[in-house]
């Protein structure tokens, strides 16, 4: 699970704030869906593409229409790539994640797309990183400690089977083998996933961090995409 290091753990300080998404009252961040006016070519100010050149980013994500509503298509390509979204959420206020999802018409090996979800605070061992002010200053990627990539498996691999590194996790959403190319909803707990895998952190001060996807290279063999729609964090 290398590739899920995504950046050194430190701050660095310029001049301007980056921009992140807030949590709604309720509880609720519709990360990715028909309301969160997203678009490739005006790429909104929280969003950002780690791996690719930014003028490639249509190459390997494109927003097509399902039913009238937005959905991202994410395909692999020859270096692994991150497209997340900063957000600023307490795990304990938003700890379940929704979305729909498809996949490429046929594809029958294991998927290199991830939803990935970075968390910070709730390690008692990582360093602080002050206040959120300096925190976001010229960066582009969140300070982050923990890390959980939702997968989906090849032949092998159950759904719901869970790996833990001491710094990431990552569980098994469904077998793409064993799937079709209907979409899929899926709701998963990542507040009891992050609970099961750092039952000794800090809960009340752990914070999502960013909510996107991760790509790993493809190797030069055919790329199997994956299709989002509707991804929600909410309580």
């Amino acid at each position: 699970m290398a590739v899920l290091i995504l950046a050194p753990m430190v701050t660095a300080l310029s001049g301007c704030v980056l921009q992140r998404a807030d949590i709604s009252p309720e509880g609720q961040l519709e990360v990715f869906g028909p309301t969160s006016g997203f678009s490739l070519r005006d790429l909104p100010g929280d969003w950002i593409g780690v791996g690719l050149n930014e003028n490639k980013l249509e190459d390997h994500l494109e927003v097509v229409s399902v039913d009238a509503s937005p959905a991202i298509k994410v395909t692999p390509g020859p270096v692994d790539f991150f497209f997340i979204r900063r957000v600023n959420a307490e795990l304990l206020a938003s700890p379940f994640l929704s979305w729909s999802w498809t996949r490429s018409p046929g594809a029958k090996k294991r998927s290199k797309v991830s939803l990935l979800i970075g968390f910070y605070g709730g390690d008692p061992t990582s360093r602080s990183w002050g206040g959120e002010f300096f925190a976001f200053l010229g960066q582009k990627i969140p300070p982050h400690d923990r890390l959980i990539a939702l997968s989906w498996g090849g032949e092998t691999e159950q759904a719901g089977a869970v790996d833990k590194e001491p710094r990431s996790a990552r569980m098994i959403v469904r077998s793409i083998r064993n799937s079709s190319d209907e979409w899929y909803e899926e709701n998963v707990d990542i507040g009891r996933l992050y609970r099961d895998a750092w039952p000794r952190d800090d809960h009340a001060d752990t914070k999502i961090m960013f909510v996107g996807f991760v790509a790993t290279a493809d190797g030069g063999s055919a790329p199997s995409s994956l299709q989002f729609s509707d991804i929600v964090l909410y309580r």
